[in-house]
């Protein structure tokens, strides 16, 4: 086993772990394994403005001005309080019939009223401020970067149809420099300034969970480790416990049969990705998958795979899964490209979702498979789903860039934030929690498939996307619009 510094190994893990079709979650072990000793907080809006030692001194309240009208908003002055998705007065591209947000119908006859009295952190007379602690610097520049601006973009758009509770939403955002102790302070002192936590990312989202359960601090966002998932104050936009929905693995043995009995998997050289790794094999072997060769020593800066693409052709390997990132996946794509060696079941999973992987890999990336239970939010579902129309623009004029998946959490974060509010019916923690609990079906506008906030259930459907002629389109055995639902729930549990 070769030597790596174990911050680059938990991040691999993280971004390939939980946007992978598994839907793995990291464990507190697994956790655990991961954690580093760094020093020196840094705080910023997205747009700059670190402070060294400081911890949410940066505040956002965008959504009017020149970007606000790039992207079709109406300032963030007037009108009654809206829903987190799409709302009557809002852009039009956010009508859709299956938001989340807007109006009574969504909160069960309920809008949180304007002006409603509050004493409650975080709220004035005139707006609701919320925090975001998640990695921004560090190790890995902008490595969750998505996952801030996504929350402000949706920001941006709520004060735009005239905020929530007639308020403007602030977030002030904090950036915890991949550290489990500046997670921690992060939040902690944000917990006293802010209403919730809206969108926050991290691999070292264990370091903030004591304040978030000392406060009774609402937290509205996706939970990477088990301290912050099992909250009862956490509410995820798309609930993830430890281990993989399968159903779309019955999807795949059914049109690759020959190849799920000549499967290869490999990890990359850390414990935690290690761990999944045979977890998830554990899960396919389930259903009847046969594993004839793996490696899990793959290191994170492994740019040529030119002896494991032979070694597999040697063994005759058809099928293959991969816990890693879209420059990794393209890397491996590009060698066995490059030998000539075409393997049926190119199973990348959902990271290969990215203009990186099909950029970087060439033709060698035609012919990857991926599943996810989120919408194409690049663009691709924006025609049939509102939602994503609406993300995109917004998110585009405010960064000039296509959202990742981070920033799709992000944006859903502040689409279950609001409803909860609304749910609620006042700009309190107290109201808000009894909101969240409520929300027992989140569909973020279509943006996800139908998920349980409340009883942290996840989403069961799913899709499968391919590579054709370099760009990701829809499986022809998927629907044309939404998710599938075949052979759900089936969900496979893992205590890996």
């Amino acid at each position: 086993m070769r030597a790596r510094k174990h911050t680059t190994f938990a991040v691999i893990a993280c971004l390939s772990l939980l946007t992978g079709a598994c839907g793995a979650r990291l464990t507190q072990a697994q956790m655990e394994a991961g954690n580093r000793s760094q020093t020196g907080i840094g705080v910023g809006s997205g747009s700059g403005g670190g402070s060294s030692g400081g911890t949410g001194g940066s505040e956002s309240a965008v959504g009017s001005g020149p970007a606000a009208a790039a992207a079709g908003g109406t300032g963030s002055s007037g009108g009654a309080a809206a829903g987190g998705g799409s709302a009557a007065g809002g852009s039009a591209a956010g009508a859709s019939a299956g938001s989340t947000g807007g109006a009574a119908a969504a909160s069960g006859g309920k809008v949180c009223p304007s002006g409603g009295a509050s004493h409650d952190p975080g709220v004035s007379a005139s707006e609701i401020d919320v925090g975001n602690v998640s990695t921004l610097t560090g190790p890995i520049p902008g490595l969750f970067v998505g996952a801030q601006r996504g929350t402000q973009a949706f920001a941006a758009y709520q004060n735009s149809i005239g905020g929530v509770c007639g308020r403007k939403l602030v977030l002030k955002s904090a950036d915890d420099n991949l550290d489990a102790s500046q997670n921690a302070t992060a939040t902690q002192s944000l917990a006293n300034q802010v209403l919730a936590f809206v969108g926050s990312f991290s691999v070292d989202d264990q370091g903030g969970a004591a304040a978030l359960q000392q406060g009774n601090v609402p937290d509205i966002g996706e939970a990477l480790s088990s301290q912050r998932f099992n909250l009862a104050t956490n509410f995820s936009p798309q609930p993830e416990p430890v281990g993989w929905n399968i159903a779309p693995y019955i999807y795949f043995k059914q049109k690759y049969p020959q190849a799920i009995t000549k499967m290869a998997y490999f990890t990359e050289n850390n414990s935690t990705a290690e761990q999944e790794g045979l977890a998830e094999v554990q899960a396919l072997k389930s259903i009847g998958y046969n594993f004839i060769y793996h490696e899990d020593g793959i290191e994170p800066t492994q740019t040529n795979f030119d002896a494991e693409a032979r070694a597999m052709q040697q063994a005759g390997v058809q099928g293959i899964v991969f816990q890693a990132t879209a420059s990794v996946y393209a890397d491996m794509a590009k060698s066995l490209y490059n030998i000539g060696y075409k393997i049926p079941f190119a199973d990348w999973g959902a990271p290969a979702y990215d203009p990186a992987f099909t950029t970087s890999a060439g033709p060698a990336a035609n012919g990857a498979v991926l599943t996810q239970s989120v919408a194409m939010y690049a663009g691709e579902d924006a025609a049939s789903v509102p939602e994503v129309a609406l993300f995109d623009k917004w998110y585009q004029a405010l960064y000039h860039t296509t959202p990742d998946l981070f920033a799709a959490y992000g944006w859903m974060s502040g689409m279950l934030f609001v409803q909860g509010l609304n749910a609620g019916g006042a700009p309190t923690r107290a109201a808000l929690l009894s909101g969240l609990k409520s929300i027992q079906q989140f569909t973020a506008g279509g943006l996800v498939a139908t998920d349980n906030p409340a009883k942290k259930t996840p989403a069961y459907c799913w899709i499968v996307i391919d590579v054709t002629n370099g760009k990701f389109v829809r499986d022809p055995g998927m629907p044309a619009t939404g998710f599938d639902c075949a052979n759900t729930p089936n969900y496979f549990l893992t205590s890996a």
